[in-house]
């Protein structure tokens, strides 16, 4: 008897077909939505921001017989930005739809007029998801460097977006090692809440988030049991139960009152470049994100450049059919730009 060809099924054999499994990965929004949930849409080319600075000045006493004081008014300063565009699409032909679908068999399967409108669902479903995953990737690096380079296919980058992050706003902490003890790093955290956020940003800190490498490093100096800890004042809760509904990849790790009291995040997800296509981290594993509670952050999006929107929209969809019948394409079409207001309410320390 001849060989058989490759997955070849004899219909005289009986089988059984278990239920199927979609490996979907979820979709990292874990900063977008905390932080950047106030959303705009603009139908300009150009996005300004308007940001004015004020001081932390005081009067100053006078004779009574004087005039007075003169106060100068505090001045602003305008940001123009634009919006980086998105535009990706998906091909359907006839000879895609001349197959039965998962979990389905030869003789009972869903006819190609109906799985060619499921296709076009599921492509639509399918590039929300990546949109929606690189706008975290966004704000991730406009929180972590104050800046955003949008990149091409091949790599070559478009003009940067900067905020004008300060230096001393990305310190580097040294953590390692036994003779850093667990003071040491409350103070470094502790510092960075009076000294940048607060002296410099108006703001206290709300929210702490570590790569995970960072986290492990704090959490191996805040164990009580460990002898490097250093002072035992510092009282680590464990087995708290908050009533929150995390997203995959972050996990909670506790409050120090030392810490402005803020919650501590570690953040692990993932993403594929699309240029190397190798997996890396969303959130930079050695990076610990310090944000001022109420620090305005606004996610923007722009003008959709088609006839048939002509309007800014976060997200437009649109169809096109060949006009001989010989195929579909489903396009999605975005200009998302994630805006930071108060840069100086950031801190974004590397842990060495």
């Amino acid at each position: 008897m001849p060989a058989l060809p490759p997955n070849f099924i004899n219909m005289y054999e009986t089988r059984t077909m278990v239920p199927y499994l979609i490996l979907n990965p979820g979709v990292p929004r874990f900063l977008r939505d905390r932080l950047f949930n106030n959303v705009h849409i603009f139908d300009s080319k150009k996005i300004d921001i308007e940001v004015a600075k004020g001081g932390r000045d005081i009067p100053v006493y006078v004779n009574k017989k004087e005039s007075g004081n003169l106060v100068e008014h505090d001045g602003y300063v305008i940001l123009t930005y634009e919006a980086p565009y998105l535009h990706e699409y998906k091909h359907i032909e006839p000879s895609d739809l001349q197959f039965k679908e998962m979990g389905e068999n030869v003789y009972n399967y869903t006819p190609p007029a109906t799985q060619a409108t499921q296709r076009l669902n599921e492509d639509f479903a399918d590039l929300d998801t990546r949109y929606n995953r690189l706008e975290e990737l966004q704000a991730v690096e406009v929180l972590t460097t104050g800046k955003l380079i949008p990149r091409d296919r091949k790599g070559k980058p478009f003009p940067e977006i900067n905020y004008d992050m300060q230096g001393t706003h990305r310190p580097v902490w040294n953590w390692s090692g036994p003779s850093v003890k667990k003071n040491a790093v409350i103070e470094m955290m502790e510092d960075a809440n009076l000294d940048l956020l607060v002296k410099d940003g108006g703001k206290s800190v709300g929210l702490v988030v570590m790569g995970r490498n960072a986290a492990k490093s704090f959490m191996r100096k805040m164990d009580p049991d460990d002898e490097t800890s250093g002072h035992n004042s510092v009282r680590v809760t464990r087995g708290e139960i908050l009533p929150q509904a995390l997203p995959d990849g972050v996990s909670y790790l506790g409050r120090f009152v030392e810490i402005g009291n803020a919650p501590i995040y570690c953040y692990a997800e993932w993403y594929r470049d699309p240029w190397d296509k190798v997996t890396k981290p969303i959130f930079p594993e050695d990076m610990v994100l310090m944000v001022g509670s109420g620090a305005r952050m606004d996610r923007n999006y722009g003008f959709i450049e088609n006839m048939k929107a002509l309007r800014g929209i976060p997200r437009f969809p649109w169809v096109y059919k060949d006009p001989k019948g010989r195929g579909w394409e489903a396009h999605l079409e975005s200009s998302p730009l994630l805006s930071i207001y108060e840069i100086d309410a950031i801190v974004a320390a590397t842990v060495v």
